[in-house]
């Protein structure tokens, strides 16, 4: 991407600017958003410009190691991690815009262009795991974007499972607590085309 188009990418207003169309029909559904993004920035960007032989691999080995730097820089409520240079991130940071490498050495630390990426692919990295995973992280606030976005990426049922096992582990917490979990479920709720 060209320096242009990477400073537009980091930008925080950048996500903004995408989802105003669709404020007319409600309430944004910032994960759909951010998940099209990234699948744009990490494969169709390239088809849409007629490149077609795209290395180092498949968008899975991508998406899992932007799932681990997001889970690592929140778990350490850190804003970048050192991680060992590979042509995947090399790809990543060269093309899409998602990440920025700080350093040229064999151990670089790498970094999200904008919270939003890390919230999002911790939130993937959450949905994957499961409802207990979503319950053990959300009331911890350095978590609670990452939760917001694995409740809205799971399936209906998947989705009402895990509100529910919310829900319940905290009906016996303080109120503020209690209060900021439904609020948490009832959100993620309302941004779902398939809302319970």
């Amino acid at each position: 991407a060209s320096e242009g188009a990477k400073a537009l990418l980091a930008s925080p207003l950048f996500l903004q600017m995408l989802s105003k169309p669709d404020e007319a029909h409600g309430e944004i559904d910032l994960t759909r958003w951010i998940g099209k993004i990234t699948d744009r920035l990490l494969g169709s960007w390239d088809a849409h410009r007629g490149i077609f032989l795209r290395v180092p691999g498949p968008k899975s080995e991508e998406r899992e190691q932007l799932v681990d730097l997001a889970t690592t820089l929140i778990s350490t409520q850190s804003d970048s991690a050192s991680l060992p240079r590979s042509e995947t991130l090399d790809f990543i940071e060269a093309r899409s815009g998602i990440l920025r490498r700080i350093g040229d050495d064999p151990s670089a630390r790498y970094e999200f262009t904008q919270p939003s990426y890390r919230d999002y692919f911790a939130g993937v990295g959450l949905a994957e795991r499961g409802p207990e995973a979503l319950v053990e992280h959300a009331a911890d606030p350095t978590w609670r974007a990452a939760t917001f976005h694995a409740l809205n990426l799971l399936g209906p049922r998947e989705f009402e499972h895990a509100a529910e096992a919310i829900w319940t582990a905290f009906t016996n917490q303080d109120g503020s607590t209690r209060w900021m979990m439904r609020m948490l479920v009832l959100h993620a709720s309302s941004t779902r085309k398939d809302a319970i």
